[in-house]
């Protein structure tokens, strides 16, 4: 098993990313499967099993310093989700290509001290890079070190949840929708 293991990897040698996406779409997956698991124990199991695939996907994409750290109200009551904090990754376009699902759900950006902006997005990757491409003046002034997101398939309960963190969070470059 290891040695097809390593031809897997080495099959994915000339895009390193390849391999700890993978892995950042696993550990979604076992996120997702925790929220909706019924059982305390099936919970905290895909919760592990997820922070595995997401340490996982850091040391093959190299960010040993991992992410920093949200501003401290990320674990305050209103704010806090199981996958919320463990799903926190530097904001540049190598992470969010390699850490960020391609799937629906809400996304935080920060840096040290203040929140910047909470989306929500059928595609939080591809709606990342985009900001990353500069889609947003107040964006690129206030510089995003950090990113998380949660994932949440339903459009109006995406958009409940954004509404919610903005509030909570206050971010800088957004008012509430609508």
């Amino acid at each position: 098993m290891e040695r097809h293991e390593g031809a897997v990897l080495e099959q994915h040698e000339d895009n390193e990313s390849a391999p700890a996406s993978a892995y950042v779409e696993v550990a979604a997956k076992m996120r997702s499967m925790a929220a909706r698991a019924k059982s305390h124990e099936a919970r905290e199991e895909f919760s592990r099993l997820a922070g595995l695939y997401e340490r996982l996907a850091v040391r093959l994409a190299g960010d040993v310093d991992g992410p920093p750290e949200p501003p401290s109200v990320w674990n305050d009551k209103a704010t806090a989700r199981p996958g919320w904090p463990k799903a926190c990754f530097r904001y540049n376009k190598p992470a969010v290509s390699t850490r960020a699902p391609s799937a629906a759900g809400v996304y935080a950006l920060w840096k040290r001290d203040r929140w910047i902006y909470v989306g929500e997005s059928s595609d939080i990757r591809q709606r990342l890079l985009e900001h990353l491409r500069g889609d947003s003046e107040c964006l690129a002034r206030e510089d995003p070190q950090g990113f998380g997101f949660e994932l949440i398939a339903a459009v109006d309960e995406r958009v409940a949840r954004q509404i919610e963190l903005i509030r909570a969070l206050m971010p800088l470059c957004q008012q509430l929708p609508g």
